[in-house]
């Protein structure tokens, strides 16, 4: 995966940032941090709620929005990610490193975007375009338990079909990467 991870030089850079977490004893329904992250599919600016448990599985919530003036119109966008962190090298008291892989799924009400074909098009000629998976991957690094700061890469499901064709293959335009902060209180 490292290598990948080094092919996202030319790629967008996202920040996201937690504001806030609840104590164990809270509802465990109600998110544990707010989170406002830039660009890497969800949109040039997005802001939402984010749980995490058991320091191992994360869910995140967020509505993007990318400006007229970088898109050619506004575009509105709804993220849903769910990441697993697949362990953790250090100490939960100093510095970890924990590594993390999972699914996106990212939906535009665009006008330019359907989710059923429409009928100007014939059956199967394009598949659903407001609805898009991502394959998700990155490392955080969290400092005691209240910063973490975390190098992530995504992968539009549209993008591994693209990469399952190796005359039209070309790395520089797979993929998004993305930098986060958040602060765990």
């Amino acid at each position: 995966m490292l290598p990948l991870l080094l092919l996202s030089g030319s790629t967008l850079v996202a920040q996201e940032i937690t504001v806030f977490k609840r104590g164990a004893t809270e509802n465990p329904w109600l998110p544990n941090s707010a989170i406002t992250q830039h660009a890497a599919y969800a949109g040039y600016l997005a802001a939402g709620f984010g749980y995490e448990w058991r320091d191992t599985w994360a869910l995140d919530l967020l509505y993007g929005y990318t400006p007229p003036e970088l898109a050619g119109e506004a575009v509105h966008s709804w993220t849903l990610k769910s990441l697993a962190y697949m362990g953790a090298i250090g100490s939960r008291d100093t510095v970890r490193l924990r590594p993390y892989m999972g699914l996106s799924v990212n939906y535009s009400p665009d006008s330019e975007l359907f989710l059923q074909v429409p009928d100007r098009y014939p059956r199967g000629y394009y598949p659903a375009s407001a609805l898009r998976p991502a394959l998700v991957g990155g490392v955080e690094f969290r400092v005691q338990n209240q910063l973490a700061v975390a190098f992530e890469f995504a992968v539009l499901d549209s993008e591994l079909a693209y990469f399952t064709d190796a005359k039209t293959f070309d790395p520089e335009y797979m993929g998004s990467s993305g930098l986060s902060v958040r602060w765990l209180l």
